[in-house]
């Protein structure tokens, strides 16, 4: 070479020119992993988004491709998670792929485009952030609560509620006398009930003190199971009355001797009127069947 000054000048050049290729800044999004036929590019949703739990959202993808594209996979933190086949092959065009994040964190989404000789190009990839859904998981911890409440008993302690006026009485029956009148809806505890469970002991005050009545004037409410049976006689006044009556006519004096003549009549009872009902519970059941008797509270007595 007759100017070796000159060649060197040249070669100089020439490295200057390729070394300024190499500071080109080029956009990343515009990469593409191949050099290949094919583009792809990531148009939708923005890079840095912010999803929730459960939230789908549609990865837009635009192609471009000098050869027919044969399917497009969606990509999410390196594994596949969705395939698009296309059985008509196509060039440039959009497509959109649905992903619904069901855990919180963040994932990187990126999509390949295949060609129908098998060549696939990556896409750029994009950052999204994945959110707890607040309101879905304060709505769990609602129903936790509220199925963790335990449940209470209405009465824990059983007791009668009257549904009329009533007596309560010293002792499970008609016979024993009253001992207080009891208004429409009084509540009180009941300690006890009669054999025949016809009859209700109730506490009727603070200091323990206790009377009966009638179960058919009261509502109950609890457990009454595990009430104690008062081994207290029932007496009812015409009750007795009548057994009485059946004995006499069942047993005769002496069985070897001819049948008795037919006994007597038997005499009224003590009730001729509706005046003759001592208390609320017989006046208002009218056993005698008068008819339209009635309990008067001002003058305490029945009236017809």
């Amino acid at each position: 070479m007759k100017n070796p000054k000159i060649f060197v000048c040249i070669s100089l050049m020439f490295f200057l020119l390729l070394s300024a290729c190499d500071l080109v800044q080029i956009n990343p999004e515009e990469t593409t992993l191949n050099s290949g036929t094919s583009t792809i590019l990531i148009t939708l949703p923005p890079d840095g988004s912010h999803l929730q739990t459960g939230q789908t959202v549609d990865i837009q993808s635009e192609v471009t491709t000098s050869s027919e594209a044969s399917g497009v996979y969606l990509m999410v933190n390196g594994l596949t998670y969705y395939y698009d086949q296309f059985y008509q092959q196509t060039s440039d065009f959009h497509i959109y792929q649905p992903w619904t994040p069901q855990n919180p964190g963040e994932y990187t989404i990126h999509t390949i485009v295949e060609d129908n000789s098998g060549n696939k190009t990556e896409s750029n990839k994009i950052k999204i952030f994945v959110d707890i859904d607040e309101d879905s998981l304060s709505g769990d911890v609602e129903e936790v609560v509220e199925e963790a409440e335990p449940i209470e008993e209405e009465c824990p302690v059983p007791m009668a509620t009257t549904s009329d006026y009533a007596n309560c009485r010293s002792g499970p029956g008609t016979a024993y006398e009253i001992v207080e009148g009891l208004g429409l809806n009084q509540s009180f505890p009941i300690v006890g009930k009669s054999a025949s469970g016809i009859w209700w002991q109730v506490e009727r005050n603070d200091s323990g003190a206790t009377c009966w009545v009638w179960a058919d004037l009261v509502e109950i409410c609890g457990n009454t199971d595990d009430a104690e049976v008062i081994g207290i006689q029932e007496k009812d006044e015409v009750i007795e009355e009548e057994v009485d009556e059946v004995i006499e006519e069942e047993v005769p004096e002496d069985p070897s001797e001819e049948p008795p003549e037919p006994p007597l009549p038997i005499p009224p009872a003590e009730f001729q009127a509706c005046h003759d009902y001592p208390d609320f519970g017989i006046c208002t059941s009218d056993p005698m069947g008068f008819g339209g008797c009635s309990w008067d509270t001002g003058q305490s007595q029945c009236v017809p």
